[in-house]
């Protein structure tokens, strides 16, 4: 009974009740006996390297297994938990995470009842599980393990990896941590050593201006805004600031949230920055009217020590990390059995610093060791697409490997998805050449162009930008070959995850969107012409309205879309199961006081065709019967759960549907 208070003993042998932290936004992870697959359709797989490595054996020594539930908590643990029993086997504090714990104390929130504690993300990431053949650093034996990624989400940017073959005797063996705030980058290894890999970051606001300053001496007198600089009001194209900044280095400048970098002139003056911009910004040091907001980063060079471990521009790790074996050696590599364990790690979440978050890291899952960074472009602005949003990926990758497509390469496909709205596809297989395709007779040429090792290009763009349509891709995407149309799609959805309830936002600009697309050149990798623009929305059919078939995209389409209405949003990555795709939608209330009050629904939609199917999941009653999704009740729902002949997911508020 889950509304039973669990019992703990204290150091006096008494029983207490048991408290667990909240687990957040960490999916669980359940780990048993070892299940991979050694059946191989060919000797491209994953499975035919187990086969090849005794894995059977492995298996069969780890039979009886128990399973075991792993979850992170924001107390800063990661809890084991017997899956039969409830009880708690152990829980693991990353080393990285255990100077973090102090701050959760403030004795002004004890009661007599009780101590108190401030509300912290302390870890908040999903794990990752696989089972590895490799020479173990602690036991010294090569062999099979289960090993165990624990990324840090909204706690840090940072991950720990441990060996959790037995259950019962967890083994570290890296912990990996970009701290911005010191300006290192951290790990802790296998023996528990302590190494740091310090960095220069350099960040300046509109208030670190020399003008700004200025402006500030200046109160008192003139608040008019021109560039004399006589006055407490600086208005101008030309700005400059002392010589901190290294303009022979990499930088980037953001005005009013807008990349300028490439369209602002710098130079160095005896030793003080001029930078010129294309149109002037404003600073009025007394506060009489909005001043403008600038803001450059420059991330300086890593000691050569830390080259391997060059984490400068990973976020906060919301996403959870991909494991496959890849080719050493790129293309043309077809022996699998020197492929490279390797985890697929997204930027993260960058909190709309620049250049923080825009990228993909291949990780050495060994060792913790870049193989390599792959920058994702943060799009410019332009006067057609508006976008203004500073770029990130806090969402987890989609990859596809041989095992999964049986297609003829090694290695995977990865699709990842932008906070900016951008697909893209990234090439880490073996392929040497990929056909072209060809949209009209939806048939592959002859034709066909050389393809390398981390290849990419954007496949398609959710057209995002805040002064258009508000829209923002947090989440995931799911995948999978439709039944009817063979093709394999892409599916997403757009909101605003970090503002909710659209707080000072023109709510006639949220437009969010739910969307399938096709990707055209699967299983090969495709490609972009130099001249084209990627895909959006034109290329697809609109089937907001669409509840018979009716406009069901043609071969030629790139995909649907469906528009959702009232400022609802998607907030939490979609489900695929049986040619339906699950979308968990918000409606916030306005006027809420609260970042979570507002309606929750589920959209159920075809796969293939885009039609709206809620109606198949139940009938909405009283003042949600016009409603087009199915109402579930209030707050904010999680990722919806398929199993069997249910949909499972947890609400942030109150269901009104306990079935």
């Amino acid at each position: 009974d889950l509304r039973e208070p669990r019992k703990r003993t204290d150091d006096n042998g008494k029983l207490k009740n048991a408290y667990i932290a909240d687990i957040y936004n960490s999916e669980l992870a359940i780990v048993g006996k070892p299940s991979a697959s050694i059946q191989a359709q060919t000797k491209n797989t994953e499975s035919y390297f187990r086969q090849k490595n005794n894995y059977v054996t492995f298996a069969a020594n780890n039979f009886n297994r128990k399973d075991i539930i792993y979850g992170a908590a924001n107390n800063g643990v990661l809890h084991a938990v017997d899956a039969d029993t409830g009880e708690e086997v152990w829980g693991f504090v990353p080393p990285l995470i255990i100077p973090k714990l102090p701050r959760i104390i403030n004795p002004t929130l004890n009661q007599a009842s009780g101590g108190g504690s401030i509300p912290l993300f302390l870890l908040d990431g999903s794990p990752t599980i696989h089972d590895t053949y490799f020479k173990h650093p602690i036991t010294n034996r090569e062999g099979w393990y289960t090993l165990l990624m624990i990324p840090y989400g909204r706690a840090g940017a940072g991950f720990s990896t441990i060996d959790v073959t037995d259950p019962n005797k967890p083994l570290h063996l890296y912990s990996i941590l970009n701290d911005s705030t010191s300006q290192k980058i951290l790990r802790v290894d296998h023996q528990s050593t302590l190494f740091e890999y310090p960095y220069k970051t350099t960040r300046i606001n509109i208030k670190d201006f020399n003008q700004s300053i200025t402006a500030i001496n200046n109160l008192g007198g003139s608040n008019t805004c021109d560039a004399s600089g006589n006055t407490s009001c600086y208005l101008s194209k030309t700005w400059t600031v002392p010589n901190i900044l290294d303009i022979s280095e990499p930088y980037t400048i953001y005005a009013n949230g807008i990349d300028v970098t490439k369209s602002t002139a710098a130079s160095n003056i005896s030793g003080v920055v001029r930078l010129g911009f294309n149109k002037a910004y404003k600073f009025d040091a007394s506060g009489n009217t909005n001043s403008d907001s600038i803001s450059i980063v420059q991330i300086g060079d890593l000691t050569s020590a830390g080259a391997e471990y060059d984490y400068r521009y990973l976020g906060e790790t919301w996403g959870s990390p991909r494991v496959f074996r890849m080719p050493n050696t790129g293309a043309g590599d077809n022996d699998v059995l020197d492929d490279e364990y390797v985890a697929v790690l997204t930027g993260g979440f960058g909190n709309f610093s620049p250049s923080i978050g825009s990228n993909v890291y291949l990780i050495d899952w060994l060792t913790g060791k870049i193989k390599k960074e792959i920058k994702i472009e943060d799009r410019a602005y332009d006067n057609n697409s508006k976008n203004d949003i500073v770029n990130s990926i806090p969402s987890s990758p989609v990859v596809i490997t041989a095992d999964a497509s049986q297609a003829n390469f090694s290695g995977a496909l990865l699709y990842v998805s932008d906070l900016e709205g951008k697909i893209t596809k990234i090439n880490l297989t073996n392929m040497q050449q990929t056909p072209e395709y060809d949209v009209t007779t939806g048939q592959f040429s002859s034709n066909t162009k050389p393809v390398r090792l981390y290849d990419k290009y954007t496949l398609f763009d959710v057209m995002s930008s805040t002064q258009i349509n508000n829209r923002y891709m947090y989440h995931s995407l799911d995948a999978g070959i439709g039944v009817r149309s063979k093709s394999f799609w892409l599916f997403g959805g757009t909101g605003d995850l970090m503002n909710l309830s659209d707080s000072q936002v023109n709510l006639s600009r949220v437009q969010n969107v739910m969307f399938g697309i096709k990707d055209y050149s699967y299983p090969f990798f495709g490609s972009q012409k130099a001249s084209q623009s990627p895909d959006n929305f034109l290329r697809c059919k609109n089937t907001t309205k669409d509840q018979d078939g009716s406009s069901c995209p043609d071969i030629a389409d790139r995909g649907w879309f469906i528009d959702l209405d009232d400022q609802k949003k998607v907030v939490n990555e979609p489900t695929l199961t049986g040619n339906v795709v699950y979308y968990p939608v918000f409606k916030p209330l306005r006027g809420a006081k609260s970042c979570g009050d507002g309606k929750a629904y589920i959209c159920s939609v075809d796969a293939d065709c885009g039609t709206n199917l809620s109606k198949k999941l139940g009938t909405n009653k009283g003042s949600e019967t016009t409603e087009e999704c199915f109402y579930v009740g209030t707050g904010v729902l999680s990722k919806i759960v398929s199993f069997g002949t249910k949909l499972y997911a947890n609400i942030s508020g109150e269901s009104t549907n306990t079935d």
